[in-house]
């Protein structure tokens, strides 16, 4: 309850702004790694895509935040 009522927003739900959020798991002292994305949900830049900007399944330039 305590967690609940002092740390999540209104509604039990995270803002969905990334800065907002960053903040929250920062506070907590959550290890997180953040990875960019294809915008389409095709693969993650990690791995043997760390160094490229263009999605190799549909082409779509990655997206940065």
């Amino acid at each position: 309850m305590i967690f609940k009522d002092k740390v999540l927003l209104s509604d039990n739900v995270l803002s969905g702004k990334y800065e907002e959020e960053k903040k929250l798991f920062e506070m907590l002292v959550f290890d997180y790694i953040s990875y960019h994305a294809c915008p389409n949900d095709c693969i993650l830049y990690r791995g043997e895509y760390v160094d490229k900007d263009i999605c190799m399944k549909c082409e779509h330039e990655m997206y940065r935040y």
